[in-house]
């Protein structure tokens, strides 16, 4: 089903830059609203496969994810659109070094899910914040996105999680969606052992609240010792050449922990493409990151698809050869940490050096 929607959403896109011909300003307006319908469709179907994939499977049969990292990935990815819509992003962690007992890139789905809802009711120069704290029982951790937003009122809190609900005051506000997200929140958190609860933010918004279990102290140094114990490679640089790189390795090293780092907030993206984008033949930035199936090849893709872990709107600041190891530092919070290698590439790309003789000339 997933793949008949995204042909139609590729034909879609094919028409709305005017391959097909210009077009006229309600003809264009038309297309937009189906293309968008057509993305949250596909959304959707997304949502509803991994809800019976978590519905099918109770138990993680991944090693325990890193809290702090996955939150600050989907901040990052969340940056540009934070930026555009002027909406203050807030990330307070209540410790660096915490695993949960769940599959990274389950966690990972359940964070960007709650982040995009919260941005969904968030209003421009709105406030968001999510936050982690010590659970009410001991070996439990307690996850919190708030928002600025519409809110939630009392007398639905607990149906918000129900497949397919959408409240009477979100029906009011015309916003899009189906009523899944929180669905698939839930599904995922239950799967894992967890809890997950919904009131009203500081913000005056919304709040939703999931809390889940804690991996122990052996298992969270398995996960870390697993992690050293592979063969390391760091590659420095995405948008092309790293991200070509990394599949490279990984098709060639199957056993290789992978990751990339680079200082922008997409990854990879169809260079080439920027001179369509700029001159308005590319519409939408989303379509440069996207495949022909229009499967966005963001960080989650790159760590379920490709297994390539991400380290995006983090700069390398030094080269520790002698120790085989790279110095770190987050763009957003100046954190500095050293990551380890195995094999490291550098792939930054270049600047041209003109001869001082043509310059002459």
């Amino acid at each position: 089903m997933q793949s008949p929607l995204s042909a139609v959403s590729q034909s879609l896109q094919t028409v709305l830059g005017e391959y097909a011909g210009p077009l006229l300003p309600g003809q264009r307006s038309s297309l937009e609203r189906a293309n968008a319908r057509c993305a949250q469709a596909i959304t959707a179907v997304r949502r509803m496969l991994a809800i019976l994939q978590a519905e099918k499977s109770r138990e993680p049969d991944q090693k325990p994810a890193p809290l702090a990292a996955v939150i600050r990935q989907v901040h990052a990815q969340q940056s540009e659109e934070v930026v555009r819509r002027g909406i203050r992003f807030e990330v307070d962690l209540h410790a660096d070094n915490l695993h949960l007992r769940i599959g990274e890139p389950a966690l990972a789905e359940v964070v960007s899910a709650l982040v995009e809802n919260a941005l969904k009711y968030t209003p421009d120069g709105g406030r968001i914040r999510i936050a982690s704290a010590a659970g009410p029982d001991d070996g439990t951790v307690a996850l919190t996105v708030g928002d600025s937003g519409i809110g939630i009122p009392e007398a639905v809190r607990e149906r918000v999680f129900e497949a397919f609900f959408r409240s009477d005051h979100v029906r009011a506000t015309e916003r899009p969606g189906v009523g899944l997200g929180l669905a698939f929140v839930r599904s995922v958190v239950t799967a894992a052992q967890g809890r997950v609860s919904a009131g009203q933010s500081a913000f005056g918004g919304a709040e939703i609240r999931v809390e889940l279990p804690v991996a122990t102290l052996p298992e969270a140094e398995q996960a870390e010792e697993e992690s050293a114990a592979a063969f390391r490679v760091v590659i420095i640089g995405g948008v092309a050449a790293g991200s070509k790189a990394a599949a490279k390795v990984v098709r060639l090293r199957p056993d290789a922990d992978v990751t990339i780092v680079d200082r922008g907030s997409v990854l990879a993206y169809a260079g080439c493409g920027l001179p369509y984008y700029v001159s308005g033949v590319v519409r939408d930035y989303r379509s440069l990151i996207s495949s022909a199936a229009g499967v966005a090849r963001d960080s989650v893709f790159f760590q379920k698809v490709k297994h390539v872990h991400q380290r995006n709107r983090t700069e390398a600041v030094e080269i520790d050869r002698n120790g085989c190891r790279v110095r770190l530092r987050d763009v957003f919070s100046g954190r500095e940490t050293w990551l380890r290698y195995d094999k490291l590439l550098l792939a930054t790309g270049a600047s041209a050096v003109v001869p001082r003789e043509l310059e002459a000339r």
